[in-house]
Order: C-alpha cells, then sequence, then structure tokens
C-alpha cells in the first residue's frame, strides 16, 4: 500500500519540486532561465563594488544613522541629531542597516542597491509572467538587466534603486487587485507607493501605480485581461 501512495505522489506531482525545475504547464527551460539572469544580474551590479566610493553628503548621514537609533529614524545628518537630511529618511535606512551590521566602508553602501537591483528585475519577471505569459517575461528580465542605465543605477549610492523597486511592487500589487478584484492588494499597492515615497521625495505623480482605479471602475473580465499600464489616474 505504501508503494501504491508513493506512485500516486509520483504520478499527480504533488511532491516537492526542485527549484531549477520549471513550474507544470511552462517551458523547460523557463526556470533554468531565470536562475541564470538572476545570478547574472548579481554580477553585473556588484561587479567592481569594492572601488566604490562614499557619497560626498548622504554617506556622513548613513554612519550617523548606524551609531544612533535616533539619528536613523529621523535621518540626521550628524550624531548629535540637530540636523536632519534634505530628505526623508527611508532612502537612507538600507544603507544604515548594512554598514551596521557589516561595517561602514563604501561597498557596504552599495551592497543594498544591488540587492534592490536584482529583486527589481525578479519583480518585474514576475509582473510581466502573470499578463503576458513566459516568454514576454524573459525579454523583460533580460532588457531590464543589459539597460545600461540600470546597470549603472543600481551599484551606486543613490535612493533611485529603492524607489525604482518600490514602484515595481505597487505595479505589482495592483495588478493583482485588478485581476481579483480584491481590496487588501490594492492597499498593500498604497503601502508600496508610501515607501517609494520616503525613497525619494517627489510630487505624487511618478509615485502613481498604475491602473489603480481599474479594479473598482472595469469589471472583473476585463480587469483580468487589461494591461497592468493600460491607464492613469486622471491626474
Amino acid at each position: 500500500m505504501a508503494t501504491n501512495v508513493l506512485d500516486a505522489t509520483a504520478a499527480t506531482g504533488t511532491g516537492r519540486r526542485a527549484p531549477w525545475k520549471a513550474p507544470v504547464g511552462e517551458p523547460p527551460y523557463a526556470r533554468p532561465a531565470l536562475l541564470f539572469l538572476t545570478m547574472l544580474a548579481a554580477v553585473f551590479y556588484a561587479w567592481g563594488i569594492t572601488h566604490s566610493q562614499y557619497h560626498t553628503f548622504y554617506a556622513d548621514a548613513a554612519r550617523s544613522m548606524t551609531g544612533s537609533w535616533k539619528a536613523f529614524f529621523y535621518g540626521s545628518f550628524d550624531p548629535a541629531n540637530s540636523i536632519t537630511l534634505d530628505k526623508s529618511p527611508g532612502f537612507l535606512w538600507p544603507q544604515a542597516l548594512s554598514a551596521r551590521l557589516l561595517g561602514f566602508h563604501p561597498w557596504t553602501l552599495t551592497l543594498p542597491q544591488v540587492l534592490e537591483g536584482v529583486a527589481s528585475m525578479l519583480v518585474l519577471y514576475r509582473l510581466v509572467h502573470r499578463w503576458a505569459g513566459t516568454h514576454a517575461a524573459l525579454l523583460a528580465a533580460t532588457a531590464f538587466l543589459v539597460t545600461p542605465v540600470a546597470v549603472g543605477l543600481f551599484r551606486t549610492s543613490v535612493e533611485d534603486p529603492a524607489f525604482t523597486l518600490c514602484l515595481l511592487l505597487a505595479a505589482e500589487a495592483t495588478q493583482r487587485a485588478a485581476r481579483a478584484g480584491r481590496l487588501r492588494p490594492l492597499l498593500l499597492a498604497g503601502v508600496w507607493v508610501g515607501a517609494a515615497f520616503q525613497r525619494r521625495c517627489w510630487r505624487p505623480g511618478p509615485s502613481c501605480p498604475p491602473s489603480p482605479w481599474c479594479t473598482w471602475s472595469r469589471p472583473r473580465s476585463r480587469c483580468a485581461a487589461a494591461s497592468p499600464t493600460s491607464a492613469w489616474p486622471p491626474w
């Protein structure tokens, strides 16, 4: 009987799948290709970070934030918490945490941007895969990977990588809300928009995820078929 149970489990495919094997219904090369792109992104973005340089202004603030949780919360430029930054402190939190854990070095301030770049590519793959399938998702991830400005962006100590990741997460959550007609993913998209605002305090326009009104203004069947960038809010 035990043999029959094992045979039935193997036949139905309910066993644990190896991480390098594609899910059922996808081409067998889909998951290996994604893993290859992920490793390639890590190499591209991390190449030469040991030769990184301190930012002339924000590196001092990150160092102050590593020595005091009060300075960490308020984004103080000096350890005495007498001067704050000209931006919201959220964009320096990953760098301050990295320096607090690994020591204050130029490469520890660059490492969070490397990880955010790899995560951005994976979120973009998931978003496009849900919308247009495996091949389109692989093409989008490849295009994102080989874009020169992206390679240069994710190996610097500026706030744009975290801003990019938060907006992609907001778009992905908005897409899930539009497809399922649920409120919780839409609220999560708002959380990611707020996190993006913390990373780069711009006007509200660039921080808006695409099609947030699709969940409520369109029938669910049309939302599921709509592009995640089909419409923007009227403002």
